[in-house]
């Protein structure tokens, strides 16, 4: 690997968007338990709410 692409790793990879990037995945898991992930893409989908 080059330099840039490691240089690149470490930075998409780096301690504080692993942290962010996990709490983002438990906020959506805790949305789907809740339903709400569903009701967001039924009112997504129905056309006739949308437009």
């Amino acid at each position: 690997m080059s330099e840039l692409e490691l240089s690149a790793l470490d930075n998409i990879l780096s301690q504080d968007k692993l942290l962010t990037l996990n709490h983002f995945l438990e906020m959506l898991e805790k949305l789907d338990k809740l339903g709400i992930i569903d009701v967001v893409n039924g009112v997504l989908d129905d056309e006739e709410f949308i437009g």
